[in-house]
């Protein structure tokens, strides 16, 4: 069913090998805005977004920044103090 039309493909892909490739690369130039678009108000704090104030989870978070302290920022991490980074 689907032989012929895959033999068809491979065929058309393997005599317009430079074509193909000229277009993928047209084609993610012509993304590269859209996708610097895409990531501009995404936030990755999901406890805040999802977990609701009387939730365990949202207690041990709770509990966790009281005892050991917090950032500001939620997204970074310190976790490798002991290593200078270049």
């Amino acid at each position: 069913m689907l032989e012929k039309s895959f033999m068809r493909l491979g065929k058309f892909s393997q005599r317009n090998k430079k074509k193909i490739l000229v277009i993928w690369i047209v084609l993610f130039i012509l993304m590269l805005p859209a996708a610097t678009l895409l990531f501009t108000d995404t936030s990755y704090n999901v406890s805040s977004s999802i977990v609701t104030k009387n939730s365990p989870a949202y207690e041990a978070n709770k509990l966790l920044t009281d005892q050991f302290g917090g950032s500001t920022d939620p997204e970074i991490f310190d976790c490798c103090k002991q290593y200078k980074l270049k």
